[in-house]
């Protein structure tokens, strides 16, 4: 009876232990999960090539975060500010996370592409000049889309066979003045918009006539 009685006792504490060190594992796995009250709120959808911030609830605290598409440009406790710069992108999710890189908490958000680049054009026509003489001012109308913010870039090309431009240095204006030409010259010029966005205005022949 005393052997019984001993044996049983054993099997108890060994399933207690057991038993503790089953919950104390199932507590660690959980910590990388979701707080409860956590929550992250901000824009949905956002625009690529714009730049957003989020907040997580007050009484929440992450240590760093995360984000599946874009760039992450600043973040403190409670707030992370996102550049959407990836035109690939159809969703993204946001995660904010604690020291060990558990999630606290997270939002996917939809990402719209934004509106086409619509480049202009020139609006001066071909011209026909004397031999070593600077043509009229050339002009382009301006560019629209692709959300920019009305911030765009300009670069001037040129050509003397129509085919093959190379690039104008310092002619980054909407409009340009050439120099005297004493070659057929082509110019066309291109805007370029946030997120890599690229467009060309077309081209304008200037012709020469020798004396």
């Amino acid at each position: 009876m005393t052997l019984f009685s001993y044996t049983t006792t054993r099997m108890v504490r060994f399933g207690l232990f057991l038993l503790f060190l089953f919950s104390t594992a199932g507590l660690r796995a959980g910590e990388p999960g979701p707080k409860v009250g956590c929550v992250i709120t901000g824009s949905n959808p956002v625009i690529a090539g714009s730049t957003y911030t989020f907040q997580i609830t007050s009484v929440c605290a992450a240590t760093s975060w995360s984000t599946s598409c874009g760039a992450i440009q600043s973040f403190t406790g409670t707030s992370v500010t996102i550049l959407f710069n990836q035109l690939t992108c159809t969703s993204a999710t946001i995660q904010a996370l604690n020291g060990s890189g558990g999630t606290i908490a997270s939002l996917t958000v939809t990402v719209n592409q934004p509106p086409p680049l619509v480049p202009g054009t020139i609006t001066t026509a071909d011209q026909t000049i004397n031999f070593n003489t600077a043509p009229a001012q050339l002009n382009a109308s301006g560019a629209s889309g692709g959300n920019c913010g009305g911030d765009y870039s300009y670069q001037w090309y040129s050509s003397t066979d129509g085919t093959n431009y190379t690039f104008i240095t310092g002619a980054v204006g909407q409009s340009y003045q050439p120099g005297a030409l004493t070659v057929t010259t082509w110019f066309k010029e291109s805007v370029t918009c946030t997120v890599s966005r690229f467009g060309k205005t077309g081209s304008l022949r200037l012709m020469f006539t020798r004396r």
